[in-house]
Order: structure tokens, then sequence, then C-alpha cells
């Protein structure tokens, strides 16, 4: 076992087609698009190594998050974790 199994990360990442949600120990694959409160196409959003992308529309590259879009993947991503261990 190494050091980073004992890390505990936020990430969410969606291609178009499919992605994954992690929040400390709870980690899911995704299927289906994560609702946030603004468009997007792609994201990888990875705070504890700095990482905030996201595109917008499939007219535009990638661009950094902004501070609200940020806070609103925390809250998906905490709300989905909260939601998954209540399921257990």
């Amino acid at each position: 076992m190494s050091l980073l199994d004992h890390l505990k990360t936020r990430r969410l990442c969606w291609n178009g087609d499919h992605g994954t949600a992690q929040y400390d120990d709870v980690f899911r694959e995704l299927t289906v698009k994560p609702e946030l409160p603004f468009e997007m196409v792609r994201i990888d959003c990875e705070p504890d190594v700095q990482c905030y992308l996201v595109v917008h529309d499939k007219f535009h590259g990638e661009v950094e998050m902004t501070p609200p879009e940020v806070e609103a993947v925390m809250n998906w991503l905490r709300c989905f974790a909260d939601a998954l261990l209540r399921r257990k």
C-alpha cells in the first residue's frame, strides 16, 4: 500500500459520454451527465491539484472554471457522496 492510497481526493470528470466522481473515499463511475447549475459539455475539476477545466459548449475550447462553478461542483460532489453513503 502506498502513501497515495491514504490521500483523500475530490474530483469530478465528465468527457461527454461518461466520467468519474470522487469525494474522499466515495468513488463512482458515471454514465449520466452530472446536473450542475451551469452549462457544460466536458469538465475536469480536481481542486487538490488545482485543475479547474470546463468546456461550456461544443463551439468553444477548455477554459478555467469560475469560483462559483468550482463551488457548485464541490456542493454536487458532497451531495453525491452523502447520497451514496446513506444508501449503504
